[in-house]
């Protein structure tokens, strides 16, 4: 019955014009299900290449018909584009140049040098194509499109398999990359790293061939990309920013020692937690490459394209030759030319989405049961290599949405391509399960970019909804593997694992049947990682839907980890309950306190902003000193004032805002008059107190008033590393939530400044002079947000760096020898590492003039974190030191870049 359908697919397109005939064609290459169901045997792809190409010969598209030039167009643009298929594309192509190119062995002879010319003019099907790839390929160098690259020298290799190129010329094709953007002087890391992973991924493809035909250029690649990969930085470092996994001071050592005597770490360990996924995959192939006999086996995926895999008829076909060589030299050379368009630090978040790469580790065991089983027994090239096309299929068909506005395709279809690798896979239901393992790795994975985070949720869930028996019992597996890794498990990437989670119950009816089995951690501290976990989801959960919702679909036993009914607290019903950090507890003088109680009604009566102001700062006149002070300060009315719009706004978000809008200005002159420091202090510490039993209020609160500038990001930090707080850090995650939104708020400070900085430099190019003066003002604001950042980042690092010192201190007291093994050292520096990571997102360079620096002329670093920034941990402890020092490698790449440009 499928036969019969794909026919009639391939039928309609002869009768179809040529706009349709394309559109049609094109729909068939991109349904996963017409080909990748019958690659159970070369023969059976071969026959069904064989019947499209029947039907299209009748059109003369490969003798010379008008449609030549735009088929072989498409099929390059297909192999630029569909790498999961494209061993179809590479058989298609080899049958389409029987039509019209030279036998094996033969030259063409020509009576004259025109009819030369006109030969060369009406090139065969098999020499467009070729001639298109080689052509695209220096495109895409040029422009830094590196998936298109990896695509597009693949299917090279695969026309190596037809016979359309030489194995010498794809062999100097590699070279050609390797030399020109591995081993060029003054070629950073990233760009070499970019490359060298191509063709790291084309050699497992085709390293058999090129073993076969062309060894010497062979071994010289694998020599070459050998040097680079010793001497290159690894992108998962133990205490680095990415890693996923955090590893013990004991952990460590015997790593260490481990490495000098050449064992890889104790007891199997690795060195590292993690490795990169281009490190993996080399390991890997240099592993297999030391067998002689068995490079030439090299257990692929899915049936390459090999001689033998390939009709009799075009084994007569001699190769054509490739004219890539010489213009990935001119694509190197344009691309070095403008490095910062195109490449970011080893460290930086969108690093590795460039390159592909993330932590690498094996989900799932042999003792994992059912498909999950499945998956962990595929050698370990076949796992790496199909992670490889999950990647590449979710850069290729991740909807996303244009500068104009316009969206580009649909998750529908990249779950559709991804649940395809499934029939590649040499068991289906292996590769369901190597899908869900690699999109879960990339959700846990550091950094995680907002829009990265939501495609992969929405992925998730479409998978569920294309292949709910197949996907949904792999969700479950590969959540209760990750589970059982959470005490291991950075606490960024566990949260990412719990918003994840949250979400796709949220979409998913609230159904989970294995709450019951997740109880015991009720007998657990509050820090424990997998309690923690636990919450946190339920958090999120409740913050999704609400709270008896939740409570309906949880065991009873569950019901004790729910937040609290959310309700506010009055800190000034108790006497004693007094509004600053510092004051010793005694009651609050009666003065005070008849103020405050006559304040909260007036405030909910939405008494009128003027005459409140008026009415409060009479007030405030009649309390003596000595009240005052027994209150805690002038910082007493700041806390009064913030609870009285609290309570006002308590009903819902919008009552909230609505009340802080319309006291905004007071709220800022009281703020003003006490001192700010001190009162905004007060009011973080009241919103706290109030929405004790609310975490998500508390948030929500505290980033309005962040928004409003009622506190400014630099209180909002001192907050954070308030006492009080500092000890909640090993469990009340919520804290996170304040310190990410302060720093988020001066990133985009920046980032607005220079847009409008941008924005008047045009207006005025187009005004003439006329906006002269508003365009140095958008300078000065541009400035002043880039010191006010850069200010913010060394109070934080130097804030975490005292903290953690402190620690040290206190364990060395309490006979602590390992840090790690306390959870809250394991928090507290998981929140510095991904304050670093946020901060190290800031604009890598601004033009001269927009920071003060005018008259020098190019470009200078206005990042958050400047050279200097880690000076405040010399001298500090062992341990901080180990902390820091992945944070100074990482800047040290960004200004490295910086520099560049």
């Amino acid at each position: 019955m499928a036969e019969a359908a794909d026919m009639e697919v391939v039928a309609a397109i002869g009768a179809a014009g040529e706009v349709e005939w394309s559109t049609r064609v094109k729909g068939l290459l991109i349904l996963p299900g017409d080909f990748s169901k019958r690659l159970e045997s070369s023969e059976s792809l071969a026959k069904n290449v064989v019947i499209i190409i029947g039907h299209l010969e009748g059109h003369a598209v490969f003798d010379g018909g008008a449609q030549m030039a735009a088929v072989a167009a498409l099929m390059v643009e297909a192999a630029a584009s569909l790498g999961m298929q494209s061993p179809v594309y590479a058989l298609m192509t080899a049958l389409c140049a029987t039509k019209g190119g030279t036998p094996e062995g033969e030259e063409a002879k020509f009576e004259s040098e025109q009819a030369a010319a006109a030969a060369e003019e009406k090139k065969p099907f098999g020499r467009l194509v070729v001639d298109g790839v080689c052509a695209e390929l220096s495109a895409a160098l040029k422009s830094g499109a590196f998936l298109r690259v990896k695509l597009l020298v693949r299917f090279l290799g695969e026309l190596v398999s037809c016979n359309l190129i030489s194995a010498q010329e794809f062999g100097w094709v590699l070279t050609s990359l390797v030399d020109s953007y591995v081993c060029g002087n003054g070629v950073l890391q990233p760009c070499a790293d970019v490359i060298a992973g191509i063709v790291i991924v084309a050699l497992a493809w085709s390293g058999p061939v090129l073993h076969d035909r062309r060894k010497r250029v062979l071994d010289e690649l694998m020599e070459k990309i050998g040097t680079h990969m010793a001497r290159r930085s690894p992108l998962f470092e133990k205490r680095g920013l990415r890693a996923i996994f955090y590893v013990g001071e004991e952990e460590d050592d015997d790593s260490d020692d481990s490495d000098d005597e050449g064992m890889g770490g104790a007891g199997g360990q690795q060195a590292e937690p993690l490795t990169d996924s281009m490190a993996a995959l080399w390991d890997e192939e240099t592993t297999v490459a030391d067998a002689i006999a068995a490079v030439v086996a090299l257990p692929l995926p899915t049936h390459v394209l090999s001689m033998e895999g390939v009709p009799a008829l075009v084994k007569r076909m001699g190769p054509f030759a490739a004219t890539a060589c010489m213009q990935i030299k001119e694509g190197a050379r344009a691309f070095r030319a403008h490095p910062e368009d195109h490449v970011t630090p080893s460290h930086s978040l969108a690093y590795a989405y460039t390159l592909g790469a993330f932590g690498e580790f094996e989900l799932f065991h042999e003792g994992s049961g059912g498909g999950a089983a499945l998956c962990a027994q595929l050698p370990t090239l076949q796992r790496l290599l199909l992670r490889e096309y999950v990647k590449e299929v979710i850069t290729a068909f991740q909807p996303r949405i244009n500068g104009d506005g316009t969206s580009v395709g649909k998750h529908e279809a990249l779950a559709a391509q991804l649940l395809a690798i499934g029939k590649v896979a040499p068991r289906e239901e292996a590769g369901v399960y190597i899908v869900v393992e690699t999109l879960l790795q990339m959700v846990i994975s550091l950094p995680q970019p907002p829009h990265m985070t939501a495609m992969l949720h929405r992925t998730l869930l479409e998978l569920c909804r294309l292949a709910p028996n197949e996907v949904a019992p792999a969700i479950s597996s590969a959540t209760g593997a990750l589970y059982h890794e959470l005490p291991r498990m950075d606490f960024h990437s566990r949260r990412q694992l719990a918003l994840w989670f949250a979400n796709h119950l949220k979409d998913t009816e609230f159904k989970w049947p294995f709450w019951q089995h997740w109880a015991g951690v009720l007998q657990e501290q509050r820090d424990h990682p997998q309690r923690m976990f636990v919450e946190m989801a339920l958090d999120m959960l409740v913050r999704l839907s609400y709270r008896d919702r939740i409570k309906n679909e949880l065991p009873e036993a569950m019901w004790a980890l729910l937040p609290p009914q959310p309700s506010i607290i009055n800190p000034y019903d108790t006497p004693s309950i007094i509004s600053t950090y510092d004051t010793a507890a005694g009651e609050l003088p009666a003065s005070v306190l008849e103020v405050i109680q006559a304040l909260v009604p007036m405030v909910a009566a939405k008494e009128h902003p003027d005459n409140l102001s008026q009415w409060f700062e009479l007030q405030l006149s009649t309390i003596d000193a000595a009240d005052a002070e027994a209150a805690g300060g002038a910082a007493w009315s700041a806390a009064a004032l913030t609870y009285a719009i609290l309570a006002a706004g308590a009903p819902s978000p919008t009552h909230l805002t609505q009340c802080l809008d319309r006291y905004l200005k007071l709220v800022k002159a009281n703020n003003h008059e006490c001192g700010d420091e001190a009162a905004q202090a007060a009011a973080l510490h009241t919103v706290a107190t109030a929405w004790a039993g609310s975490p998500q209020t508390m948030v929500a609160a505290t980033r309005l008033l962040l928004r409003r500038g009622a506190v400014s990001p630099e209180a909002v930090v001192t907050h954070f590393f308030a006492p009080a707080n500092v000890d909640k850090l090993g469990w009340y995650a919520p804290l996170w939530e304040l310190l990410e939104a302060a720093l988020q708020l001066a990133l985009d400070a920046v980032e607005m400044a220079v847009a409008q900085s941008e924005t008047d430099e045009t207006a005025a190019a187009a005004a003439g002079d006329a906006m002269v003066d508003d365009d140095d003002d958008a300078d000065d604001y541009v400035t002043e947000a880039v010191r006010s950042l850069q200010e913010l980042s060394r109070h934080t690092v130097e804030s975490f760096v005292t903290t953690l010192d402190s620690a040290v201190e206190q364990y060395r007291g309490a006979g602590v020898d390992d840090p790690y093994t306390d959870p809250w050292w394991v928090a507290t520096t998981s929140h510095f590492k991904a304050a670093v990571r946020m901060l190290l997102s800031a604009p890598l360079a601004l033009s001269a003039e927009l920071v003060g620096a005018g008259g020098q002329g190019g470009n200078v670093m206005a990042a958050a974190l400047r050279g200097d920034a880690f000076e405040c941990a010399r001298g500090r402890s062992p341990h901080v030191l180990a902390i820091v020092r992945p944070m100074e490698t990482a800047l040290a790449a960004t200004q490295a870049v910086a520099a560049e440009a």
